[in-house]
């Protein structure tokens, strides 16, 4: 189950499984800065108690990482992240035409509707 909120950091705050140096646990953000628009990060869930302990990481650097760690090869990680972006652009484009299509269909029965009350 993921808790989300807002907050001055970023959007989209989901509590992770990734533990931060206090061991308390991370929330994960979505910046919302200008340099780093829609860029995710992992920053520990007690930050604003004062409590807990100043850990921020990149979310994309800490998949290069556990990439590394693992043996596994970086480039190809980013390789296999531009494909699944490029087709997150494509299925993006194909709902924008059947909104389209769903429009013109609604706005053709509306259409018909009309002219029948006219005619009767």
């Amino acid at each position: 189950m993921s808790e989300q909120s807002q907050s001055s950091y970023g959007r989209s705050a989901e509590r992770t499984k990734f533990c931060c140096d206090c061991g308390v646990g991370t929330l994960r953000y979505q910046a919302d800065t200008p340099r780093n628009k829609n860029r995710w990060f992992l920053k520990c869930s007690n930050w604003q108690q004062g409590g807990g302990c100043k850990f921020f990481l990149w979310e994309d650097l800490l998949l290069a990482y556990q990439s590394e760690l693992e043996g596994g090869d970086v480039a190809a990680v980013k390789r296999a992240l531009q494909a699944v972006r490029r087709e997150v652009k494509e299925i993006k484009v194909l709902l924008g035409a059947l909104l389209v299509v769903l429009i013109a269909v609604v706005a053709k029965y509306m259409l018909v509707s009309a002219m029948r009350v006219v005619m009767w």
